[in-house]
């Protein structure tokens, strides 16, 4: 297990609302887990987090290995993962 200090000094470098590009590492029902370079900890996008609109589908998720942008929604404590989002909406209020 990574030391708390790297989760804090990822938490000042990657703060809430950041763009970031990451790659697609693997797949599950839920989302995607993500790798963003120089990170040590995974990224997460949420099933939810995909759409304004209408419902996201695992069919649509995007392939394994490919770069996508994200917005940093918040750090989960508990399993040290960085929450990601792609709808238009956040990626909006971030840029």
């Amino acid at each position: 297990m990574l030391d708390s200090d790297a989760w804090e000094k990822m938490k000042e470098s990657l703060p809430l609302g950041t763009l970031v590009r990451c790659t697609v590492t693997e797949q599950k029902p839920f989302g995607v887990f993500t790798a963003i370079a120089g990170i040590p900890f995974r990224g997460l996008i949420q099933i939810v987090d995909f759409k304004d609109e209408g419902r996201m589908t695992e069919e649509e998720f995007p392939p394994l290995g490919s770069e996508i942008e994200a917005a940093v929604l918040f750090h989960r404590e508990s399993n040290t993962q960085i929450i990601l989002g792609v709808r238009p909406s956040q990626l909006n209020r971030a840029r």
